[in-house]
């Protein structure tokens, strides 16, 4: 599998069409229909910088847009990738975000 990304911003951004064609989403019409669930700040448009004529801009998503779309998708070759978010990825930021909840907090006293 071959996900081509830019860097923006100090965040990568993936080509959207090459993580639908990965996990089997039909893109004949392009992949509009499967960004439609994205937040706003999950996806954008960009110049394309191999395209030239035939394709000038492309649609991009960032790292929550990649994981959002692998997590609804209910394809098989989505599944592996499921099961490595869930069970490696998450797990293993846990302690690095993990803090002593605020007193200010709602629901802490």
């Amino acid at each position: 599998m071959n996900l081509r990304a830019v860097t923006k911003d100090n965040e990568p951004w993936f080509v959207a069409v090459d993580i639908c064609r990965a996990l089997d989403m039909d893109t004949a019409k392009g992949t509009t229909r499967w960004l439609a669930g994205l937040d706003a700040d999950e996806k954008q448009t960009l110049r394309n910088s191999e395209g030239g004529r035939v394709a000038p801009y492309m649609a991009y998503v960032n790292e929550s847009g990649l994981y959002s779309l692998i997590l609804k998708s209910r394809k098989p070759e989505a599944k592996a990738c499921k099961k490595w978010v869930t069970s490696v990825v998450l797990p293993a930021i846990r302690p690095l975000h993990h803090r002593p909840p605020d007193d200010d907090q709602p629901g802490h006293r």
